[in-house]
This record gives structure tokens, C-alpha cells and sequence, in this order.
């Protein structure tokens, strides 16, 4: 059962689980060298403005993807080190990048599937304003509602959970400060989910397992996104 499961670990334990998942430490690594960069006297808030959007783009594209998710944000985050200057010129400058990130895509060896749908994707989101990235992280509910709303589809849809999780890694490691998820947000429903909830309570609908999970919850005080990193660890 994964009332057991949950059991076994702490909260502590969980989040020690979290940070020693390849993608978060991916994210660190690329952050520690940007942090350090002299980008010819820019404002340290909008270097992080940057990143944390580059980490959005990313997440809602991150589907359908070559190898790992884990080796597809290793290759995110190395691009990020290469390209991050010419990114940070053009958000400053106000350019439209969207031709830039559809490259960093398209040249990517973990995401060569369905451009054009991940190419409207990554314009839906450029046209949506988004508010201040440290309010989001200190409200990640209000940026899972403004990201359904800017890419029109439910707020329990998995690129948009997976979305705010992979902020909330991001934004521990940029503010330098952990905040719990909220318990509101879904879990990201993907096929290693589906099996190990089939293995403990039969065949459920992607709703089902969201329904289920928001009882896990209720019953650890774990937040969904956080019972999504234990999971992944035991899948």
C-alpha cells in the first residue's frame, strides 16, 4: 500500500530524496555557474528572472521526449551555460526570443518529437504576462492557475503540475530558501505513476489517481509534488 510507503520516510527524508534527483541537481549546477557570471553589470534579478523562465519554457515542453526526463534536464541545463548570455540580451533588449528557444529545441538530441505542437505551446506561453518570479514562488498556486490559463487547459493537466514542480527545484536553489508545495497542486500523471498506482489500487483514471493522491496528502500532510518525488524513487 502507499499509505505504507509514505510511512517509511519523513518529510525531511523526502525532500533529501528531492534533492539528490538528477534533474534538481542538474538546475543546481547550471545555476552556480550563471550566479557567478559577470554579465556586464545586469541586475541579479533579472539574471534570475531568466533562468526561472527558461525552466517554465522547458517544463511545458518536456513531454514526449528521447531517453530520460533526467538526461533531457542535464542537456537543458548544460545548454543553459552555453546559451544563457544571448537569452538574458534578449529579454532585456525585448526581443522575441521564441524563434531562440524553438532552435534550442529542435537542436536538442532528447526532444525531437512534435515541434509543432510544443512550437504552440512555447507561443501561447510568450504572449501570456506573467508576474514576479519570487511571488510565484512564494504563491505557487498562483502561478499554476496563470499557467493554465495561458496555455488553455486544466490546471491539473501534467505539463503544467510538472511545470510548477520543476519551478519550486529551480527557486530553492536561486532564493536559496525551501517552501513546501502546495497541497493543492496535482501530482503530474505519467506512465510510471499509472503503473504503481495499478499495482496498488487496479486500473484508475489519470482523475482517479490525482483524487487518490490528494487523500495521500490529506492523510501524511505531504504535498502531492513532493509524494511525486518518493514515487519516482520507488517506481
Amino acid at each position: 500500500m502507499l499509505t505504507e510507503l509514505i510511512n517509511q520516510y519523513s518529510f525531511e527524508e523526502i525532500i533529501a530524496i528531492e534533492e539528490s534527483d538528477r534533474q534538481f541537481l542538474a538546475l543546481k549546477s547550471s545555476w552556480e555557474l550563471i550566479k557567478n557570471h559577470d554579465f556586464g553589470g545586469v541586475d541579479k534579478g533579472v539574471v534570475k528572472e531568466v533562468f526561472l523562465r527558461a525552466v517554465i519554457y522547458n517544463s511545458l515542453i518536456s513531454y514526449q521526449i528521447a531517453w530520460s526526463g533526467e538526461s533531457r534536464w542535464e542537456e537543458f541545463a548544460d545548454r543553459l551555460k552555453s546559451d544563457f548570455d544571448v537569452l538574458l540580451l534578449d529579454f532585456i533588449q525585448w526581443k522575441a526570443s521564441l524563434d531562440r528557444w524553438y532552435n534550442l529545441m529542435i537542436t536538442s538530441k532528447n526532444n525531437k518529437r512534435l515541434y509543432n505542437i510544443k512550437l504552440s505551446r512555447l507561443e501561447k506561453f510568450s504572449k501570456f504576462s506573467l508576474k514576479s518570479m519570487e511571488r510565484y514562488y512564494e504563491n505557487m498556486i498562483d502561478l499554476w492557475q496563470d499557467l493554465s490559463k495561458a496555455m488553455w487547459v486544466p490546471n491539473y493537466s501534467k505539463t503544467i503540475c510538472f511545470a510548477v514542480k520543476m519551478f519550486g527545484y529551480s527557486a530553492r536553489v536561486i532564493f536559496d530558501k525551501f517552501i513546501i508545495y502546495p497541497l493543492e497542486v496535482a501530482i503530474p500523471v505519467d506512465s510510471r505513476i499509472r503503473k504503481l498506482f495499478l499495482t496498488s489500487y487496479w486500473e484508475l483514471s489519470d482523475k482517479e489517481i490525482i483524487e487518490k493522491c490528494y487523500e495521500l496528502s490529506k492523510i501524511s500532510g505531504i504535498p502531492s509534488l513532493h509524494l511525486d518525488s518518493l514515487f519516482w524513487v520507488k517506481r
